[in-house]
């Protein structure tokens, strides 16, 4: 199984690429070991168009190049999808897993969200926290909380109860 985090927008120099990377690395070592899996950050450029709608369309236009809608499960992260825990991220992808689709994509749009139409052919839209959170955080947050997940599914000591 393959887990992806598909974001809009790139971190350059900035404090959350170092933390970004340590996730990263750490998702992917366990990924492999424990699933026989891989996992992989794509980064889609943000739009320069000065329309918002037009923006978001091309966003997730780019964003759809990137999906398999056939053999994939893909979740929205919106601040107005389905709040959830740790607990329900981790069921969703074993959940996710036992589909038997070849990966799970969470999706990150840009600052002025995706277009309506992209929501149509999503699985799930899920949100990490009430509070409206920069992209960059949302993005940091999301991997501590795939590793997290990923972790109590296979047992790995870095979470505790």
């Amino acid at each position: 199984m393959n887990i992806r985090l598909i974001v809009v927008g790139k971190i350059n120099n900035s404090p959350y690429k170092a933390i970004s990377d340590h996730y990263i690395n750490n998702i992917g070592l366990l990924i492999k070991k424990a699933f026989n899996g891989n996992f992989d950050l794509i980064e889609i450029s943000k739009s320069p168009d000065r329309n918002i709608q037009i923006r978001k369309n091309k966003e997730a236009k780019e964003i759809l190049k990137k999906i398999n809608k056939k053999n994939s499960v893909n979740f929205l992260l919106d601040e107005k999808g389905l709040l959830i825990s740790t607990d329900i991220l981790k069921n969703h992808i074993e959940k996710s897993f036992l589909e038997a689709k070849n990966e799970i994509n969470f999706i990150i749009g840009g600052p002025d969200g995706i277009s309506e139409d992209f929501k149509i052919g999503i699985y799930k839209s899920l949100s990490i926290s009430k509070m409206t959170l920069s992209h960059l955080l949302a993005r940091v947050i999301m991997l501590e909380q795939l590793y997290r997940s990923l972790s109590i599914m296979a047992n790995h000591p870095y979470h505790r109860e």
